[in-house]
């Protein structure tokens, strides 16, 4: 779905954004005129709360890339990452508009890829979502982790620290974070994870075992439609060669 600038004023106001980051512009110019006009939507057309935002994205960018060049699936190990659909997006959204993505790390192999692959991975699926559907900049994600059948040898703890700054400071608001039926061991580095999580955060994340009614309870908008077939819903999710077709005919950057 393209975004466009709606009018004048918004253009005024993207230029403005733009004007604050002229290193970030010089570098990738597309980049950051999109950046520019989903916070500027994200924080209300507040426009210092919006230069603000983006600020801190492209602080976290460089900080953990490098720079602020484009991401594509020319990158071998991120198209192979991809491909092991560890995680989703759900193409049919929530009842408010929210983006759904599921996550499955025992697909996940931290012996395989690094933590900086893992979180370039995460973050691809994140912005190409944005670019796909640029509405998710004010309606969100909801995002759904199943680590009912994940051992340690799944779980990678340099990811969540780099993660959660960027869940922070991008213009995609998690709406809710929901931890499925997590096991023994899981439950234990839990504490670390849930420690390190900004306070306005918290209260997001929920820990659930019997999920179709603990959704209901908690009012969140995940239908049978959405929730994966082996979570007793009924979307099948994409093979692995169905994720990298789709990945590739997008031909998207991030």
């Amino acid at each position: 779905m393209e975004f466009t600038i709606d009018d004048n004023t918004d253009e005024k106001l993207v230029e403005e954004i733009c004007n604050s980051f002229p290193q970030d512009m010089e570098e990738n110019p597309e980049l950051i005129t999109f950046m520019s006009l989903c916070v500027l939507k994200f924080e209300n057309y507040e426009i210092e709360p919006a230069i603000k935002r983006l600020g801190r994205y492209l602080k976290w960018r460089r900080r953990v890339f490098g720079d602020v060049k484009d991401h594509s699936l020319t990158d071998a190990v991120l198209a192979r990452q991809i491909a092991t659909c560890f995680i989703q997006v759900c193409p049919i959204r929530c009842a408010n508009g929210e983006a759904f993505i599921y996550m499955e790390p025992s697909r996940h192999d931290p012996s395989t890829y690094s933590s900086l692959q893992t979180v370039k991975c995460c973050h691809y699926m994140m912005l190409t979502s944005l670019k796909k559907d640029p509405r998710l900049c004010q309606t969100g994600s909801i995002v759904l982790i199943n680590v009912s059948n994940i051992g340690l040898k799944n779980v990678d703890l340099g990811v969540p620290p780099i993660m959660i700054d960027v869940v922070d400071c991008m213009p995609l608001k998690l709406i809710h974070g929901i931890i499925y039926d997590p096991p023994t061991p899981i439950r234990l580095v839990m504490p670390v994870v849930m420690a390190i999580l900004p306070d306005h955060l918290k209260g997001r994340i929920h820990v659930v075992v019997d999920l179709v009614t603990e959704l209901n309870e908690l009012g969140i908008p995940i239908t049978m439609k959405q929730l994966p077939v082996v979570l007793g819903g009924q979307w099948k999710g994409f093979t692995c060669e169905e994720q990298r077709l789709l990945y590739t005919y997008m031909n998207a950057t991030a």
